[in-house]
């Protein structure tokens, strides 16, 4: 005759009470859930910067996810510096010249262009005009003291906001590769 102990079925809700517990409490780990970053108020999703880094990688040298948030999180200090200088540039004009690359790359293929990638291309086009004004450097200038002075809050996974810009994130557990060769 087995003989089965009740502690055993008393010991089942308490550790899927604890269990409940423990993952309430990692779930509310970040207050940035689904939030790449929040720029004086406004939020970037984590799925439109995923959407627009994908979009942009094959016309943007180097683009990573942690380099397009950060074109995100001063476009507006950018726009604003452009237009006052009178070398705005609009969605449109920003949208023609992705979709000239995209063509140029892929003749006929249709392609879609999100808010971000337009975004991104717009601060693109935006830092070359105003590199050509006399007064350039030192607009960028003021521009990134603008940025510096911006209400960021970075979500841990792309880095840390300082300085006016995104430092990426240290994980001291992972140990980079050596070198080949």
């Amino acid at each position: 005759m087995a003989v089965r102990s009740s502690a055993r079925r008393r010991n089942v809700p308490v550790l899927l009470v604890v269990g409940a517990l423990v993952a309430a409490s990692l779930a509310g780990c970040s207050s940035l859930s689904g939030v790449a970053a929040v720029v004086d108020g406004r939020e970037i999703s984590i799925a439109d910067l995923q959407q627009a880094t994908v979009e942009v990688t094959p016309y943007a040298t180097n683009a990573t996810p942690a380099g397009v948030l950060m074109v995100l999180v001063s476009a507006g200090p950018y726009e604003a510096a452009a237009e006052k200088a009178g070398v705005a540039v609009s969605a449109t004009m920003a949208l023609d010249m992705l979709t000239e690359q995209a063509e140029s790359k892929s003749p006929g293929a249709t392609i879609h262009f999100g808010a971000g990638a337009i975004e991104v291309a717009r601060f693109s086009l935006i830092r070359q005009n105003l590199d050509k004004l006399s007064d350039g450097p030192a607009i960028t200038a003021a521009t990134d003291a603008e940025v510096k002075k911006l209400d960021v809050t970075i979500n841990p996974r792309y880095g840390s906001f300082g300085d006016g810009t995104i430092s990426p994130a240290a994980y001291p557990w992972i140990v980079a590769a050596a070198p080949a060769g």
